[in-house]
């Protein structure tokens, strides 16, 4: 008797687990992989880059590595594992694409980058962003988040950022020359950055009546580039402005379903004024020809796997309805450490003759393109994990790769010195 008074109990906890595991919330996530569901998404992913990537020629011939030894010493390691946790396979993959250097973009999404582009994704329907929607990925991410606070509290950092941006905009001055110092593009999410543009807009119209303005981006890494598209370029004045830029792309299945080869099918090309051209890349394909510029550092081996050449021309208007607007010349200051949205602005700058760049031959890195997505993003299809990447490869006006930096105008290793000398 006392058996069977048990057994509804044994009934009933059976129940609530089952109505536990049907109910619990969806971002719920087991962490641990089997051996072969790792091994499977390994190879999707370097499937997918190979097919999709245009920049593993150029990060092998600029860093002496070879993508094939770096895709089996990885494997090995996998090979040699049962299973992973989420957080340690994150770790594996942030290992093995970190030896490319960071080469277009190219890394495993963290919480922050996938929190920021989930946001992102609320206010713009693209296709690149779609990754950042799957319920799969919002389960990994949060299962991410939640190991990184426990591992925050064991080491006592509890109430600490984990990784706060330093963001600071601010006013020097070279004699009576402002400069606007920008630390980082770096947002935490949209407020931020609708936070940090109108910071800019407002530093900017403190000096906007000087005869030169300077725009200091030496040490800043990048960021949301929406800060200074909005806090910005509508305040110089200026009712168009026109950039042109040499891309090229491969014509692989994950880049088709982020933008088309057809580039006039999708709105966002409508909504500002694109001229494109595009050109099929054949062996005998004149780069000469298609720029009109001497493209003596072009290396042709770089582009084996490209098989689309894109210029592209865009004519960006303003409708800007304040009454004041920056009237001096600018001089924008680049290094070596100027990268990804502060590169891509110093570009933006020099492309569209609004200043002149000063800094070393080679400043600014991983900037300078035209046409979106500037980032592409596919989901491993099991683990959830997100990796990212440049679907173009961007030239300069001598055909070198500008992932590896941008031609300032005027070359000069102390570009302070030159303010100094020149304008102070």
């Amino acid at each position: 008797m006392k058996h069977r008074k048990c057994i509804p109990f044994f009934v009933s906890l059976f129940l609530l687990v089952l109505a536990y595991l049907w109910l619990r919330p969806a971002n719920s996530h087991s962490g641990s992989f089997s051996q072969a569901d790792l091994l499977e998404d390994y190879e999707y992913m370097w499937a997918a880059l190979e097919e999709n990537f245009p920049l593993f020629e150029a990060a092998e011939n600029r860093y002496g590595i070879d993508r094939r030894e770096i895709y089996a010493r990885y494997k090995d390691v996998l090979l040699q594992t049962s299973d992973m946790d989420v957080t340690e396979f994150y770790e594996l993959l942030s290992g093995c694409l970190s030896e490319f250097r960071y080469t277009g973009h190219l890394s495993v999404a963290d919480a922050e980058v996938f929190r920021l582009n989930q946001e992102a994704r609320t206010q713009f329907s693209n296709a690149e962003l779609a990754a950042y929607g799957e319920e799969k990925a919002e389960q990994a991410y949060a299962y991410l988040e939640q190991k990184q606070l426990e591992d925050e509290k064991q080491q006592d950092t509890k109430g600490k950022a984990s990784s706060a941006p330093e963001n600071g905009i601010y006013l020097k001055y070279y004699g009576e020359v402002p400069a606007i110092v920008i630390e980082s593009f770096a947002c935490e999410d949209m407020e931020q950055a609708g936070n940090m543009a109108e910071k800019l807009k407002s530093v900017l119209k403190e000096c906007s009546q000087a005869p030169d303005i300077v725009i200091d981006l030496r040490g800043n890494s990048g960021g949301n580039t929406l800060v200074w598209t909005n806090g910005f370029l509508p305040y110089l004045g200026k009712d168009e402005l026109v950039m042109t830029s040499y891309q090229a792309s491969i014509n692989g299945e994950l880049n088709r379903s982020m933008f088309p080869i057809d580039f006039f099918a999708e709105p966002r090309y409508q909504d500002t004024t694109y001229e494109i051209e595009s050109f099929q890349i054949k062996e005998d394909t004149d780069f000469e020809a298609l720029t009109g510029m001497e493209m003596e550092a072009l290396s042709v081996s770089e582009l084996e796997r490209c098989d689309l050449f894109l210029k592209a021309t865009k004519r960006q208007t303003f409708s800007e309805e304040e009454c004041w607007a920056a009237e001096g010349n600018l001089w924008c200051l680049i290094d070596s450490s100027t990268a990804s949205a502060a590169a891509s602005f110093a570009w933006t700058l020099k492309s569209a003759g609004l200043a002149a760049v000063i800094g070393p031959e080679t400043g600014g890195k991983i900037g300078g393109g035209l046409l979106p997505p500037m980032q592409a993003a596919m989901m491993l299809p099991n683990s959830g994990l997100i990796v990212r990447y440049d679907p173009y490869y961007i030239l300069n006006e001598d055909g070198s790769c500008m992932d590896f930096g941008m031609h300032p105008d005027i070359t000069e290793e102390n570009p302070e010195f030159w303010i100094w000398k020149n304008l102070g």
